[in-house]
């Protein structure tokens, strides 16, 4: 699965179908990491995001 950040919208593509499957916004605040409900977890570093998949 590839992640495209693009400011703070993440869109999550398809790695089969290469199409975009679902898009979602992000908002930060305080908080450098942030989980969302299909388990991955998005860490902010200065200005790039990296994503980590949970066992």
């Amino acid at each position: 699965m590839t992640l495209i950040f693009h400011g703070l919208e993440i869109c999550k593509i398809n790695h089969k179908q290469m199409q975009i499957s679902f898009c979602f916004w992000l908002s930060f605040y305080k908080n450098n990491a942030i989980q969302d409900r299909w388990g991955k977890l998005y860490i902010r570093t200065s200005d790039t995001l990296k994503s980590h998949q949970f066992s």
